[in-house]
């Protein structure tokens, strides 16, 4: 939440964050199209629009690339999920 509270700058009566997202995901040469999560009509309706908004700026994204690299000015924190991407130690290694 604190990341996305940083991009609000990118909010105005003309744009939503959304919309920038979707500006900002389809200014990327190597991106060709975009698959978000609507979960309502006002969703579709909104994500849509996007193309007809006020583009991002070069100041915006520069801004944008700023904040990415600085991690938004958060502090990374270990991931908290179960499991681990480790494999299991050999059985061997375990009993000794």
């Amino acid at each position: 939440m604190q990341k996305i509270d940083r991009l609000r700058f990118l909010e105005s009566s003309e744009r939503t964050l959304g919309q920038a997202a979707l500006q900002w995901l389809l200014a990327d040469e190597r991106v060709a199209s975009t698959l978000p999560n609507i979960y309502e009509e006002a969703q579709l309706l909104e994500f849509a629009k996007a193309p007809e908004c006020p583009p991002l700026t070069s100041d915006e994204m520069a801004k944008i690339a700023e904040l990415y690299a600085d991690n938004f000015g958060v502090e990374r924190e270990e991931p908290k999920f179960k499991g681990t991407m480790e494999l299991p130690a050999p059985a061997e290694a375990v009993a000794s």
